[in-house]
């Protein structure tokens, strides 16, 4: 919560205490974009080496300071910095699972964290990270019930937890973020203003389109079954084939860069009524074996190792 409270101003920019993280005793004050936040320097050099090493750098001759403090100007945005001061500050602030926490508080973590070296902030932060994120098949179809954070709506906010989680070394997280970026509607991704600020030579850009392109082609791999000879025992060929070519050309309308939920139980509920069961079990297996090889093949789509080498980076990262 911030205040409107009359501060010094610095040039003619008019600045703003963050009330709930200005401490009257503290020594240094910080200024991120408009606001102000005085907070106790030992404490933020205590956590962290980036901290330690800005504080002890040689200040100007004569030094810039407010209410008496030294001022330091960060280059991060006001809204980051609040929330990452404080998780800092308050330790009920940003627990780590099986507590929750808000998307914008976990991006800001996500940042900042790595940014400034403090650990313990960034270890909490890659565990609600991989909470929505996971490295098996069947966590990411519980994703619903295990995350800690809201799911995520727009590309845009998809996007920047990508950044954030590839620049962390979260790279465990990484296929399954490449794979939710994937799943917006192509002209969402390219009218995004978080896309088109970050450049054209961006790799995760790259990487984007050409797994949108693969996610693509996955969904109608996956969607196969409609299309196989009748299986045996089938009770009633002469209904169940043309049956399923009519919900092929159905689901070819759908958007199709979802090869992983592209049909789900509602779909197999309508389908279970319009064939035979020997046609049913056999679509079935179809459709569970394929989903298993888009989820296979993910890391690769995405140019990263196998998913045994990011588990093994993940029971890393951690600890």
């Amino acid at each position: 919560m911030t205040n409107k409270i009359p501060v010094p101003s610095v040039g003619v920019v008019k600045l703003e205490q963050v009330r709930d993280l200005w401490f009257e005793e503290a020594d240094m004050v910080f200024q991120a974009e408009t606001k102000v936040f005085r907070v106790p320097g030992n404490a933020l050099a205590s956590i962290s080496s980036v901290f330690e090493a800005m504080l002890s750098f040689p200040q100007p001759d004569p030094p810039e300071k407010m209410a008496g403090c030294p001022l330091i100007r960060m280059p991060d945005s006001a809204s980051d910095v609040t929330y990452f001061f404080k998780a800092i500050m308050d330790p009920s602030y940003f627990k780590p699972p099986p507590a929750h926490t808000d998307f914008k508080v976990l991006l800001a973590v996500l940042r900042l964290g790595h940014k400034y070296q403090v650990s313990h902030l960034s270890q909490c932060a890659m565990q609600h990270l991989t909470s929505a994120y996971p490295t098996t098949l069947r966590g990411w179809d519980s994703r619903r019930e295990t995350r800690t954070f809201p799911g995520v709506k727009s590309f845009d906010d998809e996007f920047q937890l990508l950044r954030a989680a590839h620049k962390l070394g979260a790279t465990w997280a990484l296929p399954a973020l490449f794979y939710s970026c994937g799943a917006y509607p192509m002209q969402e991704i390219l009218d995004s203003a978080v896309w088109i600020e970050a450049g054209d030579l961006l790799l995760e850009k790259n990487l984007c389109l050409l797994g949108y392109a693969e996610q693509f082609a996955a969904s109608l791999r996956v969607m196969r079954f409609l299309v196989q000879p009748t299986a045996e025992g089938c009770a009633d060929p002469l209904k169940c084939y043309p049956r399923r070519l009519m919900w092929f050309d159905v689901v070819d309308t759908w958007r199709p860069s979802i090869p992983l939920e592209i049909w789900d139980e509602r779909d197999w509920k309508r389908f279970a009524s319009e064939v035979c069961p020997a046609c049913l079990e056999q679509s079935r297996k179809a459709h569970r074996e394929a989903r298993v090889l888009v989820w296979e093949k993910l890391p690769r789509t995405y140019r990263l190792p196998p998913w045994d080498q990011l588990e093994a980076q993940k029971a890393l990262g951690l600890k």
